[in-house]
């Protein structure tokens, strides 16, 4: 059932004359327009037009009309000859948009498009992208893509990508933060960026200390001032036998950790999982879940994303949650498409046997009909006020 208020926003229009579809035309000249033949003897008709239906509530950049009997009114002769026309602007305006997003990707191997700009990221998916390639030291461009709507809407073409930020790699696309922060994760990013993306960091400046010599030492001071017996000894045996060598201070890197009492120190306030790589970690699928949930104040595990719901529960879900600013704002998901390990785990932690589910504070709220049912009472509004207090005493 398609909620009132999308209703009055964008709605299936009939078409009865060939002026209506010109006046529609005219009226409507940055949007497309769907039109649907309908025809009574053709059932499956019946059903195309309540899909248009639905489609209206999300695709408010396109007109959906049907017509019956256009043979009648010469709708499909006047088509026929727009055809040409049509096919020709069209890509001749695809050619143009093209070759302005390639000559962006050309400027720099790494090229990010995100919404806002790396001091003053506009949506969560771009500030967690950019965080990580932060700490990776990266070196990149961006594009905004809140600037030009024109390119934006070509790039999910140019990409087959749907959503933002996009992340291009010697103009090859790589994909969005998800699928990069699991590679960052796999240690399958780093492989793929040219040398002259990464700045001077921590691996790097051991690399030029292995280059300095055959024999190069890590050690806790220098040869002249060890810092404790194990650096003395070490030295003096390199010595003893006339050993050429070269040493790497690790106390005056800034990326060195330290020894057992810091070591001990970080576990104790929860700080070693911090800096420590996903991948070096041994973690349960029950862990990876509650981590999950936990992402942010509201999260929701769904198909597809939030802008892109990728089945009818998940767009239910996300058509009453968008009521909410308050919850957008803060909304994290999770896209189970992704890793169907990751679904069945969710299940089973949950003991909730549908897709999707939403959480508040990591705490299971319910699915598209718990949402739907707390928006009718208004109870949502209560999650809101009763997740800020949560978050207080926390």
């Amino acid at each position: 059932m398609i909620p009132a208020f999308a209703k009055g926003y964008n709605k299936l229009i009939q078409l009865t004359t060939i002026q209506q579809l010109e006046d529609l035309k005219d009226k409507t000249k940055d949007k497309m327009i769907a039109i649907l033949f309908w025809a009574s003897w053709y059932p499956e008709c019946e059903d195309i037009k309540k899909l248009f239906e639905d489609l209206c509530i999300d695709h408010n950049h396109i007109k959906f009309t049907w017509i019956e009997n256009p043979r009648k009114h010469n709708i499909i002769e006047v088509m026929n000859a727009y055809e040409e026309f049509y096919n020709k602007l069209f890509i001749n305006e695809r050619v143009r948009a093209y070759n302005d997003i390639e000559e962006i990707l050309g400027s720099y191997p790494i090229v990010i498009f995100i919404r806002g700009s790396p001091t003053e990221p506009q949506c969560k998916s771009s500030r967690v992208l950019l965080e990580y390639l932060t700490k990776m030291e990266i070196k990149f461009r961006h594009f905004d893509i809140l600037s030009d709507q024109r390119l934006k809407e070509w790039l999910k073409f140019y990409s087959n990508w749907p959503t933002f930020p996009q992340v291009f790699v010697n103009t090859k696309f790589i994909g969005g933060t998800e699928i990069v922060i699991e590679m960052i994760e796999n240690d399958e990013f780093l492989g793929i960026i040219p040398t002259e993306c990464i700045k001077t960091n921590a691996l790097e400046r051991i690399k030029l200390a292995l280059q300095k010599s055959i024999v190069v030492v890590f050690m806790k001071g220098n040869p002249q001032n060890p810092r404790d017996g194990y650096q003395t000894e070490c030295i003096k045996l390199l010595q003893d036998n006339q050993i050429r060598f070269s040493h790497f201070d690790v106390l005056k890197d800034p990326k060195f950790i330290g020894g057992l009492d810091y070591l001990k120190e970080l576990i104790e306030k929860d700080g070693l999982v911090k800096i420590i790589p996903m991948t070096e970690m041994i973690v349960t699928m029950r862990t990876k879940v509650m981590k999950l949930i936990n992402k942010g104040k509201f999260t929701i595990m769904i198909r597809g994303s939030p802008e892109f719901p990728a089945c009818g529960d998940s767009k239910k879900a996300m058509v009453v949650l968008e009521k909410y600013p308050k919850i957008m704002e803060q909304l994290e998901y999770f896209d189970l498409q992704q890793d169907d390990s990751i679904t069945r785990a969710l299940l089973n932690y949950s003991n909730f046997g549908s897709i999707p589910q939403f959480y508040m504070n990591g705490k299971l709220i319910g699915g598209h009909e718990v949402i739907e049912n707390l928006d009718s009472t208004g109870e949502i509004e209560r999650l809101i006020l009763e997740s800020d207090v949560i978050r207080m005493k926390k």
